[in-house]
């Protein structure tokens, strides 16, 4: 049987603190040091778009697309807006997914220009800057 010092266990676990601290402040939390955030994360409202299932474009593609949408919009305006037009806005994002290929939409670097391009294709359906940034709450290829 080993028997740690009750010293050495102490320093062992003042260490890990300092380490767990020093790890969050530097890496994890680097914007909320200095307690200010932009103008557009304070202001913006999260609207729910809900989910898609497409087929993904391609010859003989048999994949399918599921996901789930969630978009943060600059003001409540914009919010009623985008509820108001439901339908329209998600005729429009399925359009958009169903002229996708496989290769652009696997991997993070697929999704994340995925979301881009659902911020672009929303923002000039309302015909002005009003979507910030587009969430995937579910993303499935199968």
């Amino acid at each position: 049987k080993i028997k740690i010092k009750p010293l050495y266990l102490m320093a062992g676990l003042v260490f890990l603190a300092g380490a767990a601290a020093l790890l969050w402040l530097l890496v994890l939390a680097p914007g909320e040091a200095s307690g200010s955030t932009p103008a557009d994360a304070q202001d913006a409202v999260v609207v729910e778009i809900g989910q898609f299932l497409t087929n993904l474009s391609g010859e003989g593609s048999r994949r399918l697309l599921r996901l789930s949408l969630v978009l943060s919009v600059a003001d409540r305006r914009t919010a009623k807006e985008l509820g108001e037009k439901t339908s329209l806005v998600k005729s429009e994002i399925l359009a958009l997914l169903r002229s996708k290929q496989l290769a652009e939409v696997e991997g993070g670097e697929g999704m994340q220009q995925l979301g881009l391009e659902i911020v672009a294709r929303i923002n000039s359906f309302l015909g002005r800057e009003a979507v910030i940034r587009a969430y995937f709450t579910d993303f499935i290829i199968q």
